[in-house]
């Protein structure tokens, strides 16, 4: 998992933070809502990383999305109301042309996760996973630090 650089939303609801969506407690929870007509969280790494998946998990530490990233952009392949969000990776920094070509991730240094009906959302907890060898080890590994 890669720890975020900061996190930020469109707008907190309820005194729920932004930081609270990568804070590894099941407890706590970010809250979002429109601004200026767009629902939003955006991750902010500290570099530019090969991203593979974003997984958004549930209060109970259960898989809520699955964004699995190619090269050219992040689809969701299970999820409950997977049509009411989209999934960005993009780059605010410069990406070296040096980087090795992956078809099975996305490089950027800034994850943007929105709410398409600009509808308010909860997110308990949010992980970037970068691409290294075997991803389904990564969600194993994210998965065990959460407290429930």
């Amino acid at each position: 998992e890669i720890t975020p650089l900061k996190i930020e939303q469109s707008a907190t609801l309820q005194r729920k933070v932004a930081q609270r969506a990568a804070d590894l407690d099941l407890k706590t929870e970010s809250y979002t809502e429109a601004a200026a007509g767009s629902s939003w969280l955006r991750i902010k790494l500290d570099r530019v990383h090969c991203v593979g998946k974003v997984i958004r998990y549930n209060n109970k530490g259960e898989i809520y999305h699955t964004w699995t990233c190619s090269h050219s952009d992040c689809d969701e392949a299970k999820g409950a109301y997977s049509i009411r969000f989209k999934l960005t990776v993009s780059s605010e920094a410069a990406v070296s042309s040096d980087l090795p070509t992956v078809p099975d991730c996305m490089y950027g240094d800034t994850v943007k996760l929105e709410r398409t009906d600009t509808d308010a959302f909860a997110v308990y907890e949010i992980a970037v996973i970068e691409k290294q060898g075997n991803v389904e080890s990564y969600q194993l590994e994210v998965k065990s630090k959460l407290k429930p």
